[in-house]
């Protein structure tokens, strides 16, 4: 390392120029300045939870005053002078802003010449409506099935999880799949993935040979230069949105975000870890678009409570395992292990649960406008992996 690269900059006043810190003697000085001053000092950590300390200002403030007295930082900025709410509230205005942009991207990627064919001429027909009771009946088994089943799959998660990654679920770098969280997260989707498929194929192979589906119904059928051109579609979409991303961020230094789960920067050392978990997630959002827009998606039903329905069924075991966590965490004041899985992992499907919800909403869109279940699945998966991926970067060693 260069003799004058800077390692750490320390802000001494406000409205003044960052205070460099360029060799190793005064790094060290800061450092004993810093270990002195701890030993005399104390934090008292007010009651949140970790995932929240940002946005609380009791927390914002006794962290703040901690570290300003342990490195001797004189500043007329008060401790409690915090704006981060506010930006976090402007941050995902942006995020769902840029969401809601993806369905004008595909309009406008789809209506290239070269793309224009990939349209459906009108939208595959619906799932006759809930007249009969059994069908009603099977409807809303399916419905609730889907989220209650998505508990059981957690509890069966952990242990598969410790035999199938043994080496990155210990801390132990790895080539390949090297991001434990989204090793947890992976092999909860997979067993999602497999009940889905489950469930669908089950019940829809017996309305076939009744009358009541059709393979028109459900858009699985597509031919393979049509897959390839819609693949492609997909990326393009992904990259529109991660170029934007990275504009922004070059030209305001700023992401878009809700809370912790960001659309940011997308560096090229972490495309493997992208192409690593990205499958998983391709599948289940194939398999439940075809049960969101082959089964659910019947007549006599509004639009949007439909859809709303799904988001509740989609997210439901997740809303479940939430509540099971911090109901226990405000009763007894203790962290639970939920079904063996830390509170870090909880918090990181506190963190997704909205996106959850809303991945129907983008899915069903995509299927209209193309008349299939691929480039909803395509462009959810694709968007879903990356924020994982960068998420976990910040909280590993294990990435570059």
């Amino acid at each position: 390392m260069p003799k004058n690269y800077c390692i750490m900059q320390i802000r001494a006043e406000s409205g003044k120029s960052a205070l460099p810190i360029c060799n190793y003697s005064q790094i060290l000085y800061q450092f004993l300045t810093f270990t002195q001053n701890l030993k005399r000092s104390l934090i008292y950590q007010p009651l949140s939870i970790h995932g929240a300390i940002p946005i609380v200002p009791e927390a914002v403030r006794d962290i703040i005053s901690f570290f300003t007295y342990c490195f001797e930082v004189n500043t007329p900025v008060s401790p409690t002078s915090l704006i981060y709410p506010a930006k976090l509230l402007f941050n995902a205005i942006a995020l769902l802003a840029l969401l809601a942009a993806l369905l004008p991207l595909m309009d406008l990627v789809l209506a290239m010449p070269v793309f224009q064919k990939l349209r459906a001429e009108k939208e595959p027909p619906k799932v006759p409506a809930l007249t009969d009771k059994k069908e009603s009946k099977k409807f809303w088994i399916g419905v609730i099935a889907g989220g209650c089943v998505s508990v059981v799959t957690a509890f069966i998660t952990m242990p598969l999880y410790l035999k199938i990654f043994p080496d990155a679920s210990c801390g132990t770098p790895t080539a390949w799949f090297n991001i434990a969280p989204m090793n947890l997260i992976v092999t909860w989707t997979f067993l999602n993935t497999i009940w889905v498929a489950f469930w669908f194929w089950l019940n829809f192979k017996r309305d076939k040979k009744t009358g009541l589906r059709s393979d028109e119904m459900i858009g699985l059928k597509i031919g393979k230069v049509e897959l390839f051109k819609t693949f492609c579609v997909g990326l393009a979409i992904f990259v529109i949105v991660y170029g934007i991303v990275t504009f922004c961020k070059w030209s305001f230094n700023t992401d878009f975000r809700m809370w912790m789960s960001a659309l940011k920067p997308f560096k090229p050392e972490k495309l493997p870890a992208l192409l690593n978990y990205w499958p998983f997630f391709f599948l289940f959002y194939v398999q439940y678009s075809l049960l969101i827009n082959g089964a659910f998606r019947v007549e006599g039903m509004s639009e949007t409570k439909n859809l709303v329905i799904c988001g509740l069924s989609n997210s439901l075991g997740c809303m479940i395992l939430l509540i099971i966590q911090y109901s226990t965490l405000l009763i007894t004041g203790q962290t639970p292990r939920v079904f063996g899985w830390n509170w870090s992992d909880c918090l990181v499907l506190a963190i997704n649960f909205w996106m959850l919800f809303l991945a129907p909403f983008f899915v069903r869109k995509a299927f209209k406008k193309t008349g299939n279940i691929w480039l909803g699945a395509i462009v959810v998966s694709l968007i879903f992996a990356a924020m994982g991926v960068m998420k976990a970067s910040m909280t590993t060693s294990l990435l570059p």
